[in-house]
């Protein structure tokens, strides 16, 4: 019985490679059959065109001709989907026949984006830039390439394929990063990321958190680096495999860069043992284990780490490194006291160099230079020991200009000692007295900032507790960073019954003068709520300005301020909300889009042409995020060219971290906040409240 199982199990093993080909061939041959039997429908028949070149895959001219045929047939009764169909097949095939067929794919793609967007089919327009963008990076046109991926990636952000959106802003990014422009990608990384989050779809997950740590470590930012490519690993799968050895290569090139051997070393080395467990023969990081040793100055590990690769790289087509360790081996070996095989190495790059120059240059041109490099490998060795030698002398000769500089410096400060002691104290005198203004003057400031610290104390005392902000709104954060000591910014929340009133407020100014407006407009609110019992955000904003105007008419200049605020009304058990807002507007996340409520155009205070506030009614769901800010955040001036944040890359950031918890929220905007900074001074003070219905 086990016998008969086995010889049925091996026969199986045998015959299905030969069903797999039969079924294969039965089906293009009745796909065959529908393209030429006149009796069926042209669209038919047009159809079946399409399933029979998908199912061959390979271009001929009897396919690109047979495709023809079936877009006439659909372009005669007007099937437009079709036509786009038959058309991408075209561009398919015309990939897979080579360099011969350059110019038709770009014709080709051309004409399918022109159709596509006449008769309004985003998905394939899109596909055509897709592939003109491939094509232009295949023939490394690579300026065009970005252009035409950045107008596929906004062309498939109007479909629904979420991983479609992703993998295509993905794609700006890497073709950005290898054209050096770092800056310009990191943007498009990042938010493809955030989608890939959004689906999460842990494969590009892993690619696109990898090229963030690529593109901060081209940055020289390599803390942000570090971060990402450990973030990239943890979305790899257990266990040794290929994705991990890569995510490994990568940590040990940022950790290279910083300067860190021992540690890119170490990482290097749990790479290559990963690869060759894979059955990856790790060339490159194997070159890279020689090149730490030599920065180190470890040239004997460098020359048998060089000997090793240099054993294995002979079984593979690898020029890179080989040119890249034949490049590095002259020297290693020089000075490892192996002179014979850096000879050797340094004649082997001579006729490396002098191969990649003989498409380039005239024959005689490329052979006196072959022959000078030849000539300066032999001669390097004597050429350092004279170096060396000279360096010797000229550090005796150092030393004797050195000796007879101090002794002549000596005798100078003699001379001068005594013009200066006299000088001393001439102007002792006048130092006390100058210690005494100065005392005078640190008397003075430390009162005037003791007053300020004060008042900072008083203005605190009308800010309500985050522990009360958390009690009533659990789902929250609230990030509050003033200019100065004291604040013109300032959040205010009270609470009646069921529903529980908060705002952003930004006042006139910031520091002290801020605050001593922020202290009135506070009160008002108070005063709004608790005596006069509204509730209604518009109608709260109305009676605010009301008794913020009553306030400044006692005085007899003409007083201007006032303030910008975003308030909102939410009702704890119904979860209604109600928003209202003065020049501030109201950002809330739904469905993983960022809308925006926009406010009144005129601020609590005077104004030419006062109008009742507006209250909007809001209806959103449980996970929907609310944020309230001022304009502190958005004007902060830095980045590489010393601009404003803004608001865009704002929204940016907080709808790619959107599915975070409310304070790893926070933590990411003061982090990119600080990044943006740099050295340069906060300008305005920042406010931002994010609350999770």
């Amino acid at each position: 019985m086990k016998k008969a199982f086995f010889f049925c199990f091996l026969l199986g093993i045998f015959l299905l490679p030969v069903l797999s080909y039969s079924q294969n061939k039965h089906k293009t041959d009745s796909l065959k059959q529908i393209v030429n039997n006149k009796a069926l429908h042209d669209t038919t028949r047009a159809r079946a065109v399409l399933l029979y070149v998908a199912e061959i895959n390979k271009y001929s001219d009897s396919n690109i001709a047979i495709l023809v045929w079936a877009d006439s047939l659909s372009r005669k009764y007007n099937n437009e989907k079709l036509t786009a169909n038959l058309v991408y097949e075209k561009l398919n095939l015309y990939r897979g026949g080579g360099d011969p067929c350059r110019e038709k794919l770009f014709r080709e793609a051309t004409a399918l984006v022109f159709y596509c967007h006449q008769h309004h089919d985003t998905l394939f327009e899109a596909k055509g830039y897709f592939t003109r963008a491939s094509a232009y990076w295949n023939y490394n046109m690579t300026d065009k390439a970005i252009a035409e991926q950045i107008k596929a990636a906004n062309l498939f952000m109007k479909t629904d394929n979420l991983h479609t959106k992703a993998y295509n802003i993905y794609l700006v990014g890497y073709y950005m990063f290898n054209n050096d422009q770092y800056t310009e990608a990191l943007p498009y990384f990042i938010k493809a990321y955030g989608m890939s989050r959004q689906e999460n779809n842990k494969g590009m997950m892993l690619e696109t958190s990898g090229w963030i740590g690529n593109t901060y470590n081209a940055l020289k930012k390599f803390d942000s680096a570090i971060y990402y490519r450990h973030l990239s690993l943890s979305y790899v799968k257990d266990g040794v495999n290929g994705a991990r050895a890569d995510g490994y290569r990568y940590l040990g090139n940022i950790y290279q860069n910083m300067g860190m051997l021992d540690s890119a070393l170490t990482i290097y080395q749990r790479s290559v043992k990963m690869f060759i467990a894979v059955g990856n023969n790790a060339l490159l990081e194997k070159y890279f284990i020689a090149k730490i040793y030599s920065k180190q100055g470890k040239y004997q590990l460098a020359s048998k780490a060089l000997d090793q690769l240099f054993d294995t790289v002979k079984h593979y087509n690898n020029p890179l490194v080989k040119y890249l360790s034949t490049e590095l081996a002259g020297d290693v070996y020089d000075k490892a006291g192996e002179p014979s095989k850096a000879i050797l190495a340094y004649r082997n790059l001579v006729k490396m160099n002098d191969s990649i120059q003989k498409s380039d240059k005239a024959d005689n041109v490329t052979e006196m230079n072959a022959k000078m490099q030849f000539e300066q490998a032999e001669q390097m060795q004597q050429v350092e020991e004279q170096h060396r030698a000279d360096l010797a002398q000229k550090d005796k000769q150092k030393e004797v200009f050195i000796r007879n500089v101090f002794i002549a410096g000596f005798i100078c400060l003699l001379f001068f000692g005594a013009i200066m002691y006299r000088n001393f104290l001439q102007k002792k005198k006048a130092n006390i007295l100058l210690v005494k203004q100065k005392e005078l003057v640190e008397e003075k400031n430390k009162e005037i900032l003791d007053s300020i610290t004060y008042a900072k104390r008083l203005q605190d005392a009308i800010l309500p507790p985050l522990g009360i902000i958390k009690k009533y709104i659990p789902e929250s954060f609230l990030l509050y960073k003033p200019k100065d000591i004291v604040a013109g910014d300032f959040y205010w929340m009270e609470r009646s019954g069921d529903t529980v009133l908060i705002a952003a407020a930004d006042c006139t100014g910031h520091g002290v003068p801020g605050a001593l407006v922020s202290v009135i407009c506070s009160n008002a609110l108070n005063r709004t709520v608790k005596e006069f019992r509204i509730t209604e955000p518009g109608k709260i904003l109305d009676k605010v300005r009301e008794l913020v105007l009553e306030t400044f008419e006692k005085s007899e200049n003409n007083v201007q301020d006032g303030m910008d605020i975003s308030l909102c009304c939410i009702n704890t058990k119904t979860k209604e909300i109600q928003w209202s807002g003065a020049y501030n507007s109201l950002w809330y996340i739904q469905h993983g889009e960022m809308k925006e409520v926009l406010a009144d155009k005129q601020p609590i205070g005077k104004n030419d042409k006062p109008t009742p506030f507006h209250t909007h009614n809001l209806n959103l769901q449980s996970g929907d995020t609310l944020y309230l800010f001022t304009d502190g955040y958005a004007d902060q001036f830095g980045g590489p060219k010393g601009k404003k944040f803004k608001y865009k890359q704002l929204q940016e950031i907080l709808l790619a971290n959107t599915s975070r918890s409310m304070e790893e929220q926070k933590t990411i905007l003061e982090g990119h906040l600080d990044e943006w900074k740099g050295s340069l001074e906060q300008v305005d003070d920042v406010l931002i409240i994010g609350i999770r219905v």
